[in-house]
């Protein structure tokens, strides 16, 4: 009896382990993700203000410190924009045919094609 009492023991520290771990890592992410929103943010604001070089390493920093995020796609764009305004054209094209190969359809990429058009 003893015995299989230190067994369950044992299983139940081990889900409890496992879950902690679990939960810590979800808060991880949510806090990437909250940050990386942050930087997007902050890039959009410098977008705006047309200091674009500013703009690059924020959208650039978003995309790479989670790379999960949902803002990837529009970060991609305004990557790009910033690459454009800032006279890297080379930079901007790379990173607009990124987007459009990576996702397809949908309105950043029609913005992006259009933007290409615009460079070429």
């Amino acid at each position: 009896m003893e015995r299989k009492s230190s067994a369950i023991r044992n299983v139940v520290k081990v889900v409890v382990l496992v879950f902690f771990v679990g939960m810590m890592a979800d808060q991880t992410f949510a806090i990437s993700i909250k940050e990386s929103m942050k930087l997007y943010n902050k890039g959009k604001r410098q977008y705006d203000r047309e200091h674009y070089s500013k703009a690059i390493n924020y959208f650039r920093r978003s995309m790479t410190d989670c790379p999960e995020n949902d803002m990837i796609e529009v970060s991609m764009f305004y990557l790009a924009k910033s690459y454009q305004m800032s006279g890297k054209k080379d930079m901007a094209v790379k990173t607009f045919n990124q987007l459009i190969e990576k996702y397809k359809s949908g309105k950043w990429v029609s913005w992006s094609k259009q933007s290409l058009k615009k460079i070429k």
